[in-house]
């Protein structure tokens, strides 16, 4: 493993603690719900901060405090798809994950065209802008996640239906 991974992985340790000890002073909703907030919080602000920072080397150091916050969140993502996701936590992930690659999709194509309209200033503050959006969108949307019910709970599947697990990997709700 490359050394300079050591400290994401000391981060997310630390992280996994954290979001541990939130959820039993706060509760599971609110204690998964408050690593999103404050991660993505931090991650903004960090990105805000990026166009009035002068010095490269500091702008340099404010993306990486929001790759550490960005890390910071990992632990609590991986508590909830566990919490909702029941017997399906891996369908939860790549849920999760598929939205992940929709938004790095989506900047890929955002950026150049961000840099190449006629309001750009020939700076990066409205990519920063973009990005510290982003996370503060994660935090609101952290809102509406409710770790404290499974994805089974909302719906019985019927013995016919499609949707009904089946063979290698269960019997479905509904049999």
């Amino acid at each position: 493993m490359c050394p300079l991974r050591w400290p994401s992985v000391l981060v997310e340790w630390c992280s996994a603690v954290w979001c541990d000890m939130l959820t039993r002073r706060f509760g599971q909703r609110l204690g998964r719900r408050l690593p999103f907030m404050f991660g993505g919080g931090v991650a903004a602000c960090s990105y805000l901060l990026c166009p009035v920072l002068a010095d490269p080397l500091l702008v340099t150091a404010a993306c990486g405090v929001v790759a550490f916050a960005t890390d910071s969140v990992v632990p609590a993502v991986w508590a909830i798809a566990q919490d909702i996701g029941g017997t399906h936590v891996a369908s939860t992930l790549a849920w999760s994950n598929m939205w992940g690659n929709f938004g790095a999709s989506a900047v890929a194509k955002l950026i150049p065209m961000i840099i190449g309209s006629a309001w750009h200033r020939a700076d990066w503050r409205e990519v920063f802008w973009m990005c510290a959006t982003g996370f503060v969108v994660m935090g609101l949307c952290s809102l509406f996640i409710d770790s404290t019910r499974t994805l089974a709970d909302g719906r019985r599947v019927a013995a016919g239906d499609p949707l009904a697990s089946d063979g290698a990997y269960g019997r479905g709700a509904g049999k």
